[in-house]
C-alpha cells in the first residue's frame, strides 16, 4: 500500500513541473536572480549607516555644525555619512500669546504662530542635505529657512546652500532649544537683523574637542533681491572640560559683510521688550557700507545648571562719514529641577532637557543689553522665566521681560507664554 500511495504523491509533485515550459523556468530564475539582488542590497544598506545626520536644529536644522533646524531642528551635519540613504522629516508649532503691562500706541495684546515649520533632512548618495519652510512667515520664499546641501570628507564637511552664517552661540541654537522665548541683542534679533540667514559655501573641520567653522556668504536670502554683497564669518570652539554630565565651552567669531550693488541697507535694531514690544532702529546704513564684528562665548553647565554668555563688539563703516560702534552682552542662567540641557560639541551649543520623568520645570534668566557709541546711551533687558517640560515634544515656557530704552526714555513690560510642540 505505501508504494502506490508514494507514486501518486511523487505523480501530484511533478505534474506542475511536467507542465512549465522552458521560458517559464528562465522568467522564474530571473525573478529569483533580482530577489536576491534587492536581499544583498537591504542588508548591505543596514550595516553601512550614516554615522550621524543633522542632530538637529536637534534643533534643528538651524547651520551645518551649527541647527541649525531651527531650526528640526540643526542642521549640523556631522563628518563620516555613507552613501546609504535615509530621510527624516519634523516639525514644530510655536503658539504665542503676549500682554503688554504698560501699554504705549501701537502695542496690541494678542497671539500669534511664532513658528510653525517644517523641516527635511537625509542622505542621498552619500550627500546630505537640509530644507525648512516656515509657513508662519508672508508665503513665497520668505518662508525658506534651511536650504542646503551637503558632503562629508573625514572630519570635514562641506555645505552649499541657504544656512546661518557662523556667528554668535544663541543665534546658532535651533529655536526648539531656546532657554528664554526670543534671542538676545547680539544675534539675528539686534545686531544682524534681516540676516539671520545667507546663501553661500560653508566648511568646518572637527579635531577632537575642537571646531573651526568658515562661510563665504552672498549677502542674499531667499527672500531678499540678488546682489553683490558679500561676506565672511568664522567661529572656533572648544570644550575644555566636559564628561557626562558638566562642560565649560569656550568661543569666538568674526562676522565681515561688505555692501555693494543692490545690496539692502544693514541694519540695527533694539527689541527691548519682547516679541511684538516697542521695536526701535538703532542704526540704518548707507549704500556700500561695511557691518565687521567681534563675538566672544561662554558656557558652563553642571546638572540641571546652565550659565551663558556672549559678548560682541561691532562697527558700522559707511563711506564718507564717521564709523559707528556697537557694544552688546548677555548673561543667561537656567536651573532644571530634574535631568539637564547637554552640551552638543559639533556644534557648540545646548539642547533641550533630558533625563527627566513626568515632567520638570526650569527656571531661567537673562540680562541683556545694547550699547551705540553715536548717543552714548544703551537699550537694556531683564528676562525672568519659568519653564515646564512635558515631555522633549511638548513644553510651555513663560516670560516676563522688563524692557527699557535709553533714547526714548520707554520703559515697557511684557508677559509671554509660548506652547512649544516639536517632532
Amino acid at each position: 500500500m505505501r508504494k502506490p500511495a508514494l507514486l501518486v504523491l511523487l505523480t501530484i509533485i511533478a505534474l506542475p513541473l511536467a507542465a512549465a515550459t522552458d521560458p517559464e523556468i528562465a522568467a522564474l530564475r530571473i525573478e529569483i536572480a533580482k530577489l536576491s539582488a534587492r536581499l544583498n542590497a537591504l542588508e548591505a544598506a543596514r550595516i553601512v549607516a550614516p554615522d550621524a545626520v543633522l542632530s538637529a536644529q536637534k534643533a534643528k536644522p538651524e547651520a551645518i555644525t551649527a541647527s541649525q533646524s531651527e531650526e528640526p531642528q540643526s542642521t549640523e551635519l556631522a563628518a563620516g555619512a555613507s552613501a546609504a540613504s535615509s530621510h527624516e522629516m519634523g516639525a514644530r508649532i510655536h503658539f504665542d500669546s503676549y500682554s503688554f503691562a504698560r501699554a504705549d500706541a501701537g502695542l496690541i495684546n494678542g497671539s500669534e504662530f511664532r513658528r510653525a515649520r517644517l523641516s527635511f533632512e537625509g542622505i542621498v548618495s552619500g550627500w546630505q542635505y537640509a530644507l525648512d519652510y516656515e509657513l508662519a512667515g508672508e508665503g513665497g520664499n520668505d518662508g525658506i529657512r534651511d536650504a542646503f546641501i551637503a558632503r562629508s570628507f573625514g572630519t570635514q564637511t562641506w555645505m552649499l546652500g541657504q544656512f546661518k552664517p557662523f556667528r554668535s552661540m544663541s543665534e546658532l541654537t535651533s529655536s526648539n532649544d531656546l532657554v528664554v522665548l526670543e534671542r538676545p541683542y547680539s544675534s539675528g534679533a539686534g545686531l544682524f537683523a534681516e540676516r539671520q540667514w545667507q546663501q553661500g559655501l560653508g566648511w568646518a573641520s572637527d579635531a577632537a574637542q575642537h571646531r573651526i567653522f568658515l562661510g563665504l556668504n552672498t549677502l542674499r536670502s531667499a527672500n531678499s533681491p540678488r546682489n553683490e554683497g558679500f561676506g565672511l564669518t568664522a567661529r572656533a570652539i572648544t570644550a575644555p572640560w566636559k564628561t557626562s554630565e558638566q562642560a565649560i565651552h569656550l568661543g569666538a567669531w568674526l562676522s565681515h559683510e561688505k555692501a555693494a550693488e543692490a545690496t539692502p541697507d544693514f541694519q540695527v535694531f533694539a527689541n527691548f521688550a519682547g516679541r511684538r514690544g516697542p521695536r526701535e532702529l538703532v542704526a540704518r546704513a548707507v549704500p556700500n557700507s561695511a557691518f565687521s564684528a567681534l563675538g566672544f562665548e561662554a558656557a558652563w553647565q553642571s546638572g540641571g545648571w546652565l550659565l551663558q554668555s556672549e559678548w560682541v563688539q561691532a562697527q558700522l563703516n559707511p563711506p564718507m562719514q564717521p564709523n559707528r560702534d556697537f557694544d552688546s552682552a548677555y548673561l543667561q542662567v537656567s536651573w532644571l529641577a530634574e535631568g539637564m540641557r547637554a552640551y552638543d560639541a559639533s556644534a557648540g551649543v545646548f539642547e533641550a532637557p533630558s533625563g527627566y520623568d513626568n515632567g520638570v520645570l526650569e527656571f531661567t534668566a537673562r540680562f541683556d543689553f545694547l550699547q551705540d557709541s553715536a548717543v552714548s546711551d544703551q537699550w537694556q533687558s531683564a528676562i525672568f522665566g519659568l519653564n515646564y517640560h512635558l515631555n522633549s515634544n511638548l513644553s510651555w515656557m513663560f516670560n516676563y521681560t522688563l524692557g527699557e530704552s535709553g533714547i526714548s526714555n520707554r520703559r515697557v513690560n511684557q508677559s509671554a507664554l509660548r506652547t512649544n510642540f516639536n517632532f
